[in-house]
C-alpha cells in the first residue's frame, strides 16, 4: 500500500483525512491539534485504503520520541516501515499492537484511558489558590519539569498553550498545562500535570487543574487527557472534576 506524508496530499485527500479524524474527536485530539496548526510539530504518515485511513505520526522531543497511530490496520505495517526511530513511546488502539509486535521489540505495555470533559460536566475543586503561568515564568517552569524528569514537556507548549501553577514561599508546588490546543476545533489536551511528591494528596493538583480548566473553557469546548488506568489517584481526581472515560487504548515502549 502506498504511504504518503501529509504534505503530499491534495486538498480533497486532506479534507477526507480531516473528516475521518473528526469522527472521533476525543481519541484523535492530538492529531487534530497538529492538523490545525501552521507549525506542524508532527511527522505524518498516511495510507488511504478501501476501509478508510491508517495513520501514524511521530513527535520528537529532546529526550523522547512519541508515535501515535489511529485508523484501521490495513496500511499500518507499510507505514511503520517508513518511520525512522531507535526507541519510542507509542499510543495506539489495541488492535494495532499486533502490528507493532510483528516489527519491533515491545515492552512496558500499559492499559490507558482516554478521558474527556465538556463545560456542562465540569465540577471545580478549588482548595488552594492557583494562578496562570506568565511568559516571565518560563525559565522556572522549564527547570521544574526538567528536575522532575517530565519527558513530555517542551517549552513551546507553554508559549502556545495554557499553564497554571501553585507556589508557596517562592517554590513551585504543582504545575499543570496543555500538551496542545486547537482554536479551529475548540479543543485542548491536558498534560504535564505534576505535584512535588511531598505535597501530594493535599489538594494541590485538583486546585491547579480546576483553575486551568476554568481558563481553558473560556475558549475551548472539549478537553481531553490520557492517563494510565493503574494510576488510581489520578483517575479519581479527573472523575471528581467531571471527566468521563471515552475509551481504553494501549501505551508501550518500542525499540527498532
Amino acid at each position: 500500500m502506498k504511504v504518503r506524508r501529509i504534505e503530499e496530499l491534495n486538498r480533497g485527500e486532506r479534507k477526507r483525512l480531516e473528516e475521518f479524524l473528526l469522527e472521533d474527536r476525543v481519541f484523535n485530539s492530538y492529531l487534530l491539534c497538529d492538523l490545525s496548526s501552521s507549525k506542524k510539530d508532527f511527522e505524518w504518515y498516511v495510507c488511504e485504503n478501501n476501509r478508510g485511513f491508517s495513520v501514524a505520526v511521530k513527535y520528537r522531543l529532546p529526550k523522547s520520541t512519541f508515535i501515535f497511530s489511529t485508523g484501521n490496520t490495513g496500511g499500518l505495517s507499510s507505514i511503520l516501515e517508513k518511520i525512522k526511530f531507535n526507541k519510542a513511546l507509542i499510543s495506539c488502539p489495541h488492535e494495532h499492537l499486533k502490528i507493532y509486535l510483528s516489527k519491533f521489540g515491545i515492552s512496558s505495555v500499559k492499559e490507558m484511558y482516554k478521558m474527556f470533559l465538556s463545560p456542562q460536566d465540569f465540577k471545580p475543586h478549588m482548595m488552594k489558590p492557583a494562578r496562570k503561568v506568565k511568559p516571565i515564568d518560563m525559565e522556572r517552569i522549564n527547570d521544574f519539569y526538567l528536575k522532575q524528569g517530565v519527558i513530555s514537556w517542551h517549552p513551546s507548549q507553554l508559549r502556545e498553550g495554557v499553564y497554571c501553577c501553585i507556589e508557596e514561599g517562592g517554590k513551585l508546588i504543582c504545575v499543570a498545562g496543555t500538551h496542545c490546543v486547537s482554536a479551529k476545533y475548540f479543543l485542548a489536551v491536558l498534560g504535564n500535570i505534576y505535584t512535588v511528591p511531598e505535597k501530594r494528596g493535599r489538594g494541590y493538583a485538583s486546585s491547579t487543574v480546576s483553575f486551568l480548566l476554568k481558563e481553558l473553557f473560556k475558549k475551548y469546548t472539549l478537553i481531553t487527557l490520557n492517563v494510565n488506568k493503574e494510576n488510581l489517584a489520578a483517575v479519581r481526581l479527573y472523575k471528581k472534576l467531571g471527566f468521563k472515560i471515552h475509551c481504553t487504548y494501549a501505551g508501550a515502549t518500542v525499540k527498532a
